[in-house]
């Protein structure tokens, strides 16, 4: 089952997406999307976000 979430312009999440095998679309008439191929690999970005996130000199702010 596909997941489609909210684009971010963050470069962190972006890296996060890309890393978890997601990948940007556009569908028809809307704005861009977070794709994510399986509930897996949605867990894997956030995963990889919280990583990120708490890496030396990673955004704690976020």
């Amino acid at each position: 089952m596909t997941i489609r979430i909210k684009f971010s312009e963050n470069l962190a999440d972006q890296t996060a997406m890309s890393k978890a095998g997601g990948s940007i679309v556009v569908p028809t008439g809307k704005k861009p999307m977070f794709s994510f191929p399986t509930e897996f690999h949605y867990r894997q970005y956030l995963t990889y976000k919280r990583e990120m996130k708490n890496a030396p000199g990673g955004n704690q702010g976020r």
